[in-house]
């Protein structure tokens, strides 16, 4: 996959998880470091809770914070 940056970027654009770096006339990866999770173009959580983990939504294609099934919860969905 090509990335197609933007022809005439500022100091600071973001693109595709990338930052233009004026000084250094180049686009740089950003990291995680420093930065939130829902940063990410494909991360949906913005209000997550304590205990959730994320699990990848298809019909939104993004990741999504999900609340771990219960042990009775899991019987009963299983049909037991």
């Amino acid at each position: 996959m090509s990335l197609n940056f933007p022809a005439n970027p500022s100091n600071g654009d973001t693109y595709d998880n990338f930052v233009f770096d004026e000084t250094k006339e180049a686009w740089k990866l950003q990291t995680l470091l420093g930065n939130d999770l829902d940063d990410l173009n494909d991360v949906d959580a913005t209000s997550p809770s304590d205990g959730q983990y994320l699990t990848y939504n298809n019909t939104s294609g993004n990741w999504e914070p999900t609340s771990p099934i219960s042990p009775i919860g899991l019987i009963l969905a299983l049909g037991g």
